[in-house]
């Protein structure tokens, strides 16, 4: 005879758990700031996610790099996304979109900034991308 008690529990405990999730999934956003606005600052809450995609080439060896980021309010995911066009996957040479993500931690104002240059050049960057996000609990 199995013991439906234990089974039963087990299974409201299972659901609990998978509509405590949807609900975190729910109450946390993913804002885009690829494109700049005419906002001083992004608003997001904290535990939304913020992402950046820029075009890139690599094979030309320019690279976006992070160069600022408030490590006490935004935390990076990861390094850089690739992700290159279907048309033109496998194509050397093929431009590609590089995709920055983070995570708001803790209320405050950060400011994300991203440099596109030759890593092994010392000049001034082909492009400067700044973007500053307010962050409410």
């Amino acid at each position: 005879m199995q013991n439906t008690n234990v089974s039963h529990g087990q299974h409201r405990h299972a659901a609990w758990l998978s509509a405590a999730a949807l609900l975190l999934a729910a109450c946390s956003a993913v804002h885009d700031v690829s494109e700049p606005t005419t906002a001083s600052a992004t608003p997001v809450k904290v535990g939304d996610e913020v992402q950046i995609t820029l075009d890139a080439n690599p094979t030309t060896g320019y690279v976006w790099e992070l160069t600022e980021l408030d490590t006490n309010r935004l935390a990076q995911l990861g390094l850089f996304d690739y992700n290159t066009d279907t048309e033109q996957q496998g194509l050397y040479g093929a431009p590609v979109k590089m995709t920055a993500r983070f995570k708001a931690i803790a209320p405050g104002t950060a400011t994300v900034t991203l440099v596109y240059r030759r890593p092994f050049e010392t000049n001034t960057p082909a492009h400067v991308v700044q973007r500053t996000i307010a962050i409410t609990p």
